[in-house]
């Protein structure tokens, strides 16, 4: 029942229109993952969706996703999503950095795959 619950607010979260909720629902959800689950119900509950759940067990739901999904991010990719580094050095770097900082990558993907993102 959660994972439908979760399926009706991916469609809204991944919506062109809710591109900016969706970046601080997750930048909170990395830096404190409670804090990211408890925006994601109050997203729920403003779009008149329903999830009855608390922000705990958004978080462990999230953590028991399949943490085998890989995520291969180009570096062109990974440069409009950093905010537009515009050379391919630049890109690479970042992607190095991104790649080394396996637990906000396994954070990233339980998140996104977690809430339906990725199928």
């Amino acid at each position: 029942m959660l994972q439908e619950q979760l399926d009706a607010v991916k469609v809204q979260l991944l919506s062109d229109d809710n591109a900016e909720i969706r970046e601080k629902i997750y930048n909170a959800y990395l830096e404190e993952p409670e804090r990211g689950a408890n925006m994601i119900i109050t997203f729920a509950r403003d779009k008149g969706l329903k999830l009855d759940v608390t922000a705990g067990e958004v978080v462990n739901h999230l953590e028991k996703v399949d943490a085998d999904v890989d995520i291969e991010l180009t570096p062109e990719k990974l440069a409009s999503i950093s905010g537009g580094v515009t050379t391919f050095a630049a890109a690479s770097a970042a992607n190095t950095l991104f790649n080394n900082n396996a637990h906000q990558h396994a954070t990233k993907r339980q998140f996104w795959h977690g809430i339906g993102a990725y199928g």
